[in-house]
């Protein structure tokens, strides 16, 4: 990664360090109250935006990141599993040289940092714990699995595990979660894409297959195309 895409995070060993300076305010600014409209030029804000989320990658790449020690076990019995929830990553542009990184950074702050950061929450402040973990190191994201426009698959979380991918503990504790990587608020997946899904949904004939807007109504995700008698659901089931 190019240098000038970080930004001094300054990350202290404590481990409530996302609500010290200067990394309180940067992701109040860029993540949790944007004031893109705000913006004078917004082709600016964006870029510092993701100068941000560069940054917040390498820092867990490189493990500088504090982490919790200990917390609740996450792991679960494959036979609760009786749904499939899709999604797609929307409208955040994720470069696909770097878009792992980027995707477990995103996650780590829009699921674990931002309730750890909001004072009305009643686990402001605790230090981040997933339960999950690959290779010994503990992860975040929140998909099982993201698929590329080429139709190629990647394995994020395996089926044990629980991702924080709808927003409503019931629904992520016995589902799997699929991201197609792309905006699909207007357009539609890839072909490869489409296949790739089908094949992959033959592992679980028994889940009922939902998109997170249909679990959770406050979202659009997976876009606007997905339901309907043309939606690209169909192609799904």
């Amino acid at each position: 990664m190019d240098k000038k895409k970080y930004v001094d995070l300054n990350l202290s060993h404590r481990e409530d360090w996302f609500l010290e300076e200067p990394v309180v305010s940067l992701l109040n600014e860029y993540f949790f109250n944007p004031t893109i409209s705000q913006a004078s030029d917004q082709n600016k804000w964006l870029e510092e935006r993701k100068k941000v989320l560069y940054s917040m990658a390498r820092a867990i790449r490189n493990g500088s990141v504090p982490l919790a020690k200990n917390g609740p076990c996450r792991i679960r019995n494959v036979e609760e599993i009786d749904k499939v929830v899709i999604h797609h990553t929307g409208r955040t542009i994720l470069p696909t040289d770097h878009v792992l990184c980027l995707l477990h950074a995103m996650h780590m702050i829009n699921i674990y940092i931002k309730p750890r950061s909001d004072k009305d929450n009643p686990c402001y402040g605790e230090p981040l714990w997933s339960g999950n973990f690959k290779s010994g190191r503990q992860i975040f994201f929140a998909y099982h699995y993201l698929v590329y426009p080429d139709g190629t698959v990647v394995n994020l979380l395996n089926d044990r595990l629980i991702g924080g991918h709808s927003g409503l503990a019931e629904i992520n504790g016995t589902s799997i979660a699929i991201a197609f990587l792309g905006n699909f608020m207007e357009d539609t997946p890839t072909k490869e894409q489409i296949y790739s899904v089908e094949k992959l949904l033959a592992k679980y004939p028994n889940c009922e297959i939902l998109g997170h807007r249909e679990v959770k109504g406050s979202t659009t995700c997976p876009g606007n195309t997905f339901l309907g008698k043309d939606g690209w659901k169909e192609q799904l089931t």
